[in-house]
């Protein structure tokens, strides 16, 4: 489900610049495409995801202002695609990446 909402999101971005003289442009969106998401890409993108709605969010805080909105009555609402444990806030659930799982938001080179 993850991969799928994903895929959708991202269906419309278009590759960067314009397509050279005499090229015509050749888009096809990612959609079509199968890629590959890592198991830490998709858990970090899993939190950011309503399952009840199908939808995806930029942001933490919109996902959680959505879970208040929508959602008032389920006091845990983001899940953990490693481990299938449920936790109060985006915040919680990061953190329970990053120390339980290694799975960090991002890495420092």
């Amino acid at each position: 489900l993850v991969c799928r909402l994903l895929a959708e999101k991202e269906s419309d971005v278009r590759r960067p610049g314009r397509p050279r003289k005499g090229e015509e442009d050749d888009y096809e969106p990612k959609a079509k495409k199968d890629y590959y998401l890592s198991k830490r890409k998709q858990c970090l993108s899993a939190i950011l995801a309503c399952f009840q709605c199908k939808l995806i969010f930029d942001t933490g805080a919109e996902v959680e202002d959505h879970h208040v909105s929508f959602h008032a009555d389920n006091d845990r609402p983001f899940y953990c695609l490693a481990c299938q444990d449920h936790f109060k806030s985006y915040d919680e659930t990061l953190e329970h990446l990053d120390n339980d799982h290694n799975y960090k938001a991002a890495y420092n080179c």
